[in-house]
């Protein structure tokens, strides 16, 4: 059935499929795009082919019928530097050393907190949704470093003692309130 309507289609088989490994590729490098820019590169490679007609409403649609690999799903924002430093090996040795301190230094449960840091940022963020691989829920896209961010620390001990939060605000000057 697929085939009988492939004459019908405005991208040939082999464009989909290009734009279905670029669709991944940009995922896999945390810049999963979202409809409107996948709808806006298909179109480009139709203009590029010299058929500068435009897309119909409902392409996209059609598209991820016709690509089951690809789905769209909502993307959260992840920090560059936090996408390029956490790697399984670097995990796994922070809770080696981790585990060593407690043990040769005796800390009791009491006395160890898992604090958690949780930023909003002013402004625009990159959440929404975008397209990417159908084999996971969620993809995290790099956000810009350069935005204005209020964090929140929320800290719970191993003792299960919930600790007041911390609100911190960017500035440059303390105020009295």
């Amino acid at each position: 059935m697929a085939q009988a309507k492939e004459c019908k289609q405005r991208l040939s088989a082999w464009q989909e499929a290009d734009l279905v490994r670029w669709i991944l590729a940009e995922e896999s490098c945390g810049r999963a795009p979202s409809k409107v820019q996948v709808r806006n590169f298909a179109t480009k490679i139709l203009t590029a082919g010299g058929d500068p007609a435009p897309l119909g409403k409902r392409w996209i649609d059609g598209f991820l019928r016709r690509n089951l690999e690809v789905k769209t799903k909502i993307g959260r924002p992840l920090s560059a530097a936090r996408a390029t430093y956490t790697t399984r090996g670097a995990v796994v040795n922070f809770f080696n050393l981790f585990a060593s301190h407690i043990r040769d230094k005796s800390i009791k449960t009491t006395n160890i907190a898992n604090i958690d840091e949780n930023g909003i940022q002013e402004g625009e963020t990159k959440a929404g949704k975008v397209l990417g691989t159908a084999k996971s829920r969620r993809i995290y896209k790099k956000a810009s470093d350069s935005s204005t961010w209020v964090t929140v620390l929320e800290a719970i001990t191993g003792a299960s003692k919930r600790l007041t939060p911390l609100v911190i605000f960017t500035g440059a000057s303390l105020q009295a309130q």
